[in-house]
């Protein structure tokens, strides 16, 4: 919340925009940004916003930050 200003529970990528001291490393996984599209809750969890995983790495690097992007199925033990 003090970072990002979103209470838990709604937590999301737009919430980048809130992290002005840059705080927060934002990590997306590989599976979600090589679909066709990405669904996110725009800081509220009774809503979902829909955008192409180009236009939200662009959106998280307008807002200062530089997202790393995990293949968190990689990541997973064996």
């Amino acid at each position: 919340m003090r970072a990002l200003g979103a209470p838990p529970g709604s937590v999301s990528p737009f919430a980048v925009i809130n992290d002005r001291k840059a705080e927060v490393q934002i990590v997306l996984d590989k599976a979600v940004m090589d679909a066709e599209i990405v669904n996110a809750h725009p800081l509220t969890n009774t809503m979902t916003t829909t955008i192409k995983p180009e236009d939200l790495r662009r959106f998280i690097e307008a807002c200062g930050h530089q997202p790393r992007v995990v293949d968190l199925k990689a990541a997973e033990p064996s």
